[in-house]
């Protein structure tokens, strides 16, 4: 028989539910192993009122489990990852565990608000009032939401202040104080939502006290109603990265219990192992600590790792970057050498689109009627026609309150200029990127693509079922193209493909470049796998001389 196993973690909700999502999975995987729990009150758990960065010393979540450990009481921590320091240990080994969570904030914003907004209410007109203790999120969505928001709340001077507790707690301070919005980690709501994974989704099944089981569905009952009362805006992570390792799981446990290693090596995930610790090896550049201003998130996609970086760091410096690295960046110890391209250099004459500009187009509105009761994933501006009736109110009061998620930012920012609440967007990764909202919105999805009218592009070829709203035409092929002088293309969509090398085959054969997405996956279909920037004026920067 193996031997016992004592899993220790915090005493927050959150904490014990971690703590049994490890255990079940430890025990699928050696269903002989008896496990138990040890659940404690951290210093951070006591110290409800002191921001995070103001307490002294480190590891404020931690370093009581840690003295557990160190004199044997238990067997193993579980973390949630972003709470440990970045330092070295002595005596422990932290080790990553499961897949990594979401790792987006979420913008809570109390219906309530925006309705005295609306009404003109002079307490409302003074200023917005966001929860948050992280001095990250304060610094990068005092930038973010003064853009992102719709237009009738974007000239009201928004104020951050800080809030504690475990994440009920917080809700309820949220809900009953005078807050009007509150930023909280997606991972954590995900995983408050959906207690039932720990007793449906597993074959063998942990001893959860029935007391704790009550504890997690009243739990999740609550939530979901503060979170009725609310708007949400799921923040795309290039303008408001995470805190390293947001949303990941890990174990630490003795350097000399190798057997603990045996067992946790088991439910290792190796991209998320390896993205976070390049997320806090470039956080401990900058010194590490709560009191940061810095987000760092990198994604891992078949087309290369995603590094969006953004904050303030302790010396004053504006960090802002957004880039795609070689895939073997996350399996080097030191990446500086190869966080670029193996680039070619062109000149403007030798690309496609010529001259450093996008091909031109005309594009004319098709009059189709956009149904009320379906989601909307909206391509470009265009695509929801300006006749579209939306009303912050009446959706306020409407039953169904229709989902608006964008492909990119720029029509993320163009709608909020109509007034238009925008729950969240592909950031311009392509509409493969996970949604990951079905929780936060406690119904199914019933999404439509509002995009242009092809004959390339079919429902069968998007994720979702697509309405024309708009026809586009062919690009416009200046007088100088020399399609024999091509060397390489950067293509923004299927249609600028197919139309140019219908017409030019010989631009088959040219170096390929796209954005990710779609775009990327139909090149995938016909050549070689194309090299992925996120943007065309990234490309234009990166590869192509004056």
């Amino acid at each position: 028989m193996l031997p016992e196993l004592i899993i220790g973690s915090r005493k927050s909700s959150l904490a014990k539910f971690q703590s049994y999502l490890v255990a079940s999975r430890l025990k699928n995987k050696f269903p002989e192993l008896q496990i138990k729990f040890r659940f404690i009150d951290s210093q951070g758990d006591r110290d409800q009122t002191t921001a995070l960065w103001k307490m002294e010393g480190k590891s404020v979540f931690t370093q009581d489990l840690h003295a557990d450990l160190i004199a044997g009481n238990i067997h193993c921590i579980v973390h949630s990852w972003k709470d440990l320091d970045l330092e070295d240990r002595l005596e422990t080994v932290v080790q990553s565990v499961l897949e990594r969570e979401d790792a987006r904030d979420v913008l809570l914003f109390k219906k309530s608000t925006i309705e005295k907004i609306i009404n003109n209410q002079s307490r409302s007109l003074s200023f917005i009032n966001i929860a948050t203790s992280s001095p990250r999120r304060e610094r990068n969505l005092g930038i973010f939401l003064p853009k992102f928001l719709p237009k009738s709340l974007q000239n009201i001077p928004i104020q951050f202040n800080p809030i504690r507790g475990n994440i009920q707690t917080r809700f309820r301070k949220f809900i009953e104080q005078d807050f009007d919005g509150y930023i909280v980690a997606k991972a954590a709501l995900d995983r408050m939502l959906n207690p039932e994974i720990l007793w449906k989704e597993y074959p063998i099944t942990i001893d959860i006290s029935e007391e704790d089981k009550k504890e997690f569905i009243n739990n999740k009952i609550y939530l979901q109603e503060c979170i009725k009362r609310c708007e949400f805006m799921v923040l795309p992570l290039s303008q408001n990265p995470s805190a390293p390792a947001q949303g990941a799981l890990c174990v630490e446990y003795l350097k000399s219990d190798t057997k603990m290693k045996d067992y946790l090596y088991q439910l290792e995930n190796n991209s998320t192992k390896l993205t976070v610790l390049k997320e806090r090896k470039f956080l401990s550049e900058y010194g590490g600590g709560c009191h940061q201003k810095i987000g760092v998130s990198i994604l891992e996609r078949e087309f290369g790792v995603i590094k969006f970086t953004r904050g303030l760091t302790d010396t004053g410096i504006d960090l802002e970057e957004r880039k795609i690295l070689p895939l073997n960046i996350l399996n080097e110890k030191n990446g500086s050498a190869s966080e670029t391209h193996p680039k070619k250099k062109y000149k403007s004459t030798e690309v496609w689109p010529p001259n450093k500009k996008m091909a031109e187009r005309t594009r004319n509105t098709i009059d189709v009627s956009i149904p009320k009761d379906k989601d909307l994933f909206i391509t470009r501006s265009n695509a929801l026609p300006e006749n579209f009736s939306y009303d912050i109110y009446f959706n306020l009061k409407n039953e169904f309150n229709p989902l608006i998620w964008t492909a990119g930012l720029n029509t993320w920012k163009d709608l909020a200029e109509r007034d238009i609440w925008v729950h969240g967007s592909f950031d311009s990764l392509g509409e493969n990127e996970k949604l990951n909202i079905e929780y936060l919105l406690n119904r199914p999805l019933n999404f439509i693509k509002l995009t242009h009218n092809t004959n390339y592009e079919t429902s069968s070829e998007s994720i979702f079922p697509i309405l024309a709203t708009y026809d586009v035409s062919s690009p416009i092929v200046p007088n100088e193209f020399d399609p024999k002088k091509i060397k390489a293309a950067f293509w923004r969509s299927s249609t600028e493909y197919e139309a140019l090398t219908s017409q030019f085959p010989e631009l088959k054969n040219v170096d390929h470049y796209s954005g990710p997405g779609s775009t990327f996956s139909m090149l995938c279909k016909n050549h070689k796998k194309p090299i992925v920037y996120l943007s065309f004026n990234e490309w234009l920067e990166d590869v192509v001389e004056d």
